[in-house]
């Protein structure tokens, strides 16, 4: 990625992005996803705290390395599509630090249409934001949230363009650790609609704060449902999951590190858990 702050000596960004990334997503759905393409982007302020984005982008996906017993729905989507699509995004931030926040919010609306005469058509939009306080000093409580909705204008979604929920999103569950699942094989498929929410508590761990390492506890919850073809063949349980932990941040040299611990405490019988979890980023 390469971004221009002041383009043509205007407070307006521009940016470009190529990328090419592989995943292994065998014991989660059967398959490898290979997407590779770049987009041009666009940026500006509206107001103070409000900015505007535009991104227009083309990408190239596949589902490749399918495994002989994988579900009817990865077979069907298995090969290449190409996709072409231009997105929106409007937020107001009034965060003290994207991203170690004691104080403000950060509210956003994403909209997105995939078409263009390429072989993916659907409309996408997504609406999320957090709020952050400072209850006593060093301790913090952040509580956010998020929802979104997929439309396809084809009758063929990609299972790649399905939302997911689980992992860091939902600490205490595997990653694409709920929502649909193929009813024989247990490949996880995702779904059109998707609802999460996380709130958690930072507080000093003596001795450790000054080095940038401060303990939380958490609660977690979110659901991922409706998918896009035959439910006969999918199991789906349309309840809100739950999930509760602990753990340490560590503002380290490479970026925010995070190690937790999480328990499911609302799940469904086709749910997969995860108790601990690494990743690196923010939360909010």
């Amino acid at each position: 990625s390469f971004t221009e702050p002041w383009f043509l000596g205007q407070e307006l960004a521009a940016g470009i992005d190529l990328f090419n990334k592989r995943r292994d997503l065998q014991d989660e759905s059967s398959y490898d996803y290979t997407t590779g393409g770049g987009a041009f982007r666009l940026s500006f302020p509206v107001g103070e705290f409000t900015k505007n984005s535009v991104r227009f982008g083309y990408q190239e996906d596949k589902l490749d390395n399918v495994a002989s017993d994988a579900s009817v729905f990865v077979r069907q989507d298995s090969g290449k599509r190409s996709k072409l699509s231009l997105a929106n995004t409007y937020a107001i931030d009034t965060r003290d630090n994207p991203i170690t926040p004691t104080r403000g919010y950060r509210t956003s609306i994403g909209t997105e249409y995939a078409g263009f005469g390429a072989d993916v058509d659907y409309l996408r939009g997504t609406l999320g934001g957090s709020w952050h306080h400072e209850l006593a000093e060093h301790f913090v409580l952040s509580v956010g949230g998020r929802t979104g909705i997929v439309h396809e204008l084809d009758d063929n979604l990609p299972l790649a363009d399905h939302f997911h929920g689980g992992g860091v999103t939902l600490r205490g569950f595997d990653q694409r650790g709920i929502g649909p699942r193929d009813s024989s094989t247990g490949d996880a498929l995702g779904g059109r609609y998707m609802l999460g929410n996380n709130i958690e508590m930072t507080f000093p761990l003596p001795g450790l704060t000054e080095h940038g390492v401060k303990g939380v506890i958490f609660s977690d919850g979110g659901i991922v449902t409706d998918f896009t073809k035959d439910s006969s063949l999918v199991q789906e349980t349309k309840i809100y999951r739950v999930s509760a932990g602990t753990g340490i941040h560590w503002r380290s040299p490479m970026g925010p590190l995070r190690l937790e611990f999480g328990v499911p405490v609302v799940k469904a019988e086709e749910d997969r858990s995860q108790i601990f979890s690494f990743s690196f980023g923010t939360r909010f």
